[in-house]
């Protein structure tokens, strides 16, 4: 809710809690929600949502997000609703998806050389068995 006037400052309302606060700067001051920046950006330019599956909870959204604290996967309404703070992580559904898979390659790679580290000992442990008995 913007008051007309000075381009210097301005008068917001808080859409949480509703308090009416004076904005030092105008609204050039506010930081920018990067979240919202990219939702906005994944929306079509006809103006609907992209595909996707649907949030159960909201049919008419998709699933196009994920809360990191819950482990769920949620639509801008669940974020904007129940996934809002400084104790949610949110992020893109998709940017999620590449830094899990990352994760599981990584660790697929450190077990497998694991795996081949052990095998060898065993094997190298099994030569000296032979060795030791003959």
């Amino acid at each position: 809710m913007l008051q007309p006037g000075s381009c210097k400052s301005s008068t917001v309302v808080c859409p949480l809690c509703r308090k009416v606060s004076i904005l030092p700067g105008g609204h050039g001051a506010l930081v920018i929600n990067t979240t919202l920046a990219e939702v906005v950006k994944l929306l079509p330019q006809s103006g609907g949502d992209p595909p996707g599956p649907p949030c159960a909870e909201h049919p008419d959204y998709t699933l196009q997000l994920f809360c990191k604290n819950c482990e769920q996967a949620c639509c801008g309404r669940c974020v904007s609703l129940r996934h809002q703070g400084s104790f949610h992580n949110v992020n893109l559904l998709d940017v999620v998806f590449q830094e899990e898979k990352l994760l599981f390659y990584s660790s697929l790679k450190t077990l497998r050389e694991m795996h081949k580290r052990l095998a060898k000992e065993i094997s190298d442990e099994d030569k000296n068995t032979e060795w030791n008995t003959q």
